[in-house]
Formats: structure tokens, C-alpha cells, sequence
């Protein structure tokens, strides 16, 4: 798609009109939004992904957006007014482009798991759990640091990942002890 181009896509008397964006005013306004999201941690760091050979879309006024790389995988979903319907507006674009994506969860002792990004894909972009990880706090502590980590799990608790397909997988999803082996499977499908 065209730097420049505009979408306009309206569900449930909400409009909401994207710009396609070059990588590197994708990449400054996803960094400044998610600095100051609450659940800002549970994006990867836009240094993680390498905006400029992606489609980037940004809502006008900066407040939403995500990225699909060049193989599909959706990346830096984002809204700064979670639970507005910013999936389900532009979920007819997500569903022609995207054909995979990873979402973090979290596991609080002594609670019951909630999945609501998973539940928002699975109802409003139709697409199938594939594969799960049990528990991915000593791979994001490697990644992202120690405290970070120590800090994610106090907050929010034991970080795990689900990874979603628009094709239904030929089996239940997994559950892997190792991130990379689940996201290889993923891959694989």
C-alpha cells in the first residue's frame, strides 16, 4: 500500500480513519504511546522490529495503530482507549492482511487465566489459537533485562504467549515450554 494512503472503515457508528505511514513515524509515535501505555510492556520495544519493510498504519491522530510485516505477522497492535473497538473497526483490513500474530498473557497465581486479546482476535478477526507457552519469564528476562522482568511479574504476573493463525491448525494448540520451538511450529502451520 501506498505511503499516504487513507482508510476509512466505520463499525458500530465509530469511524476510524488510518494513514499508511513510513516506518520511521510509525516507529517515533508507537515508541512515545507506548511509553506511556499502562500495559505498555506487553508491546515489544519498537527497536525490536524493523519498521521500514512493513505496512504501517496509524490511526489520525496517533492514538492507535499496528504494523504487518511482510510475511503477515500483525506487530505493534496499539491503542491508547483499549476496549474502544479499535480491532473491530479495522478488522476487515486485518483480516485480508494478517495471517498470524503473538500476543502476551498473563497467569496470576491463585486466579483464573483471562486471554481478552485472544478472545478480541478469535470473535472479531475469526482467527484460531495455535500454539501456547507455559511460562516465558526466563526468556523475556534474557531478552528484556532482569529487572524489567521482576517488575513485569509483580505487576501483572507469570508472562506466557499465544500464538494465533487465520487458518484453523490441523491439531489442539500445543502448549511449549520454549517460546523459539512455538513460534517454529507456528511458522511451520
Amino acid at each position: 500500500m501506498e505511503i499516504g494512503a487513507v482508510l476509512t472503515f466505520k463499525a458500530d457508528g465509530v469511524t476510524t480513519v488510518l494513514r499508511c505511514v513510513d516506518g520511521e513515524t510509525f516507529r517515533k509515535i508507537f515508541a512515545e504511546k507506548r511509553a506511556g501505555m499502562k500495559r505498555g510492556c506487553f508491546l515489544a520495544p519498537p527497536e525490536d522490529n524493523d519498521y521500514s519493510q512493513q505496512e504501517n498504519f496509524l490511526t489520525d491522530d496517533g492514538d492507535a495503530g499496528f504494523s504487518i510485516t511482510e510475511d503477515g505477522w500483525l506487530v505493534s497492535l496499539f491503542s491508547t482507549r483499549p476496549g474502544r473497538g479499535f480491532v473491530k473497526s479495522v478488522a476487515p483490513l486485518l483480516r485480508e492482511k494478517v495471517v498470524r500474530l503473538g500476543c502476551i498473557c498473563t497467569r496470576v497465581p491463585g486466579q483464573e487465566s483471562r486471554e481478552p486479546l485472544v478472545e478480541t482476535y478469535q470473535r472479531e478477526l475469526g482467527f484460531y489459537v495455535a500454539a501456547r507457552t507455559l511460562d516465558d519469564h526466563v526468556v523475556m528476562g534474557e531478552y528484556y533485562g532482569e529487572e524489567f522482568i521482576s517488575r513485569f511479574m509483580k505487576d501483572f504476573g507469570t508472562p506466557y504467549h499465544v500464538f494465533m493463525t487465520r487458518k484453523e491448525p490441523p491439531a489442539p494448540a500445543p502448549l511449549f515450554d520454549d517460546f523459539f520451538e512455538a513460534e517454529a511450529y507456528v511458522l511451520s502451520l
